[in-house]
């Protein structure tokens, strides 16, 4: 008599196999991997076979230090931007002298009250040494 379709064949060793793993507490994928068959063709025949499969234990993530950016913006980054700005320098000078963005260097010129030069029509002298 043909079996019907889906039906899974697994030996009596398989079915014991199964069962010991099932109680050593590993996931049916794995499962399916240290039997050499398909994932679906064991949760199946776990199915069948009535077995509690616990599935195992996560451990949990470990915790993730906090964020510390090495180009954090200083007080010394401040006094120099507005010596940049008092010499005539303009904004992407500026940035380009602090190798800071561009965008970066508008924000906290905002923020300073710092009104630069029209573009192209910079004053630029000698450089001006970063202050510490």
């Amino acid at each position: 008599m043909p079996k019907p379709f889906g039906t899974v064949n697994f030996s009596a060793a398989e079915r014991e196999r199964l069962r010991d793993l099932a109680a050593a507490g590993i996931s049916r994928v794995e499962a399916a991997r240290r039997l050499k068959r398909s994932p679906s063709a064991v949760i199946r025949r776990v199915r069948e076979l009535g077995l509690a499969w616990t599935p195992p234990t996560r451990l949990a993530r470990p915790e993730r230090q906090p964020y510390i950016n090495p180009y954090a913006w200083t007080e010394a980054d401040d006094r120099w931007l507005l010596a940049l700005a008092a010499a005539g320098w303009t904004q992407g000078l500026a940035a380009n002298e602090m190798d800071r963005p561009a965008q970066t260097v508008w924000r906290h010129s905002k923020t300073l009250g710092i009104r630069w030069p029209p573009g192209n029509k910079s004053r630029k002298g000698a450089p001006i040494e970063r202050p510490v």
